[in-house]
């Protein structure tokens, strides 16, 4: 079973390109969180295999970690409802 961050995209691009400063372009963000993804690798863990500056970037405006390469199902769907608006 694959999750992916498209989850994410209830977020507002637009409000994350303000808060993030305009410092990437949309179609920027847009490809770092489409390659944001995780592999259930074992019963309750999912790996996560991509992380870049825009992602570090988002993350901070968001407060997630995305470098953090193996999460729990509950820790996944605790930043699902931490960050919806």
């Amino acid at each position: 079973m694959t999750l992916s961050y498209a989850i994410f995209y209830d977020f507002s691009i637009t409000l994350i390109t303000k808060i993030t400063e305009v410092k990437h372009s949309i179609a920027k963000m847009i490809e770092s969180l489409k390659k944001c993804t995780c592999t259930n690798v074992d019963q309750n863990y999912y790996l996560f295999d991509y992380y870049d500056e825009v992602l570090e970037d988002i993350g901070q405006a968001a407060d997630i970690d995305f470098s953090t390469k193996i999460r729990t199902l509950q820790q996944i769907k605790k930043n699902i409802s931490e960050t919806k608006i």
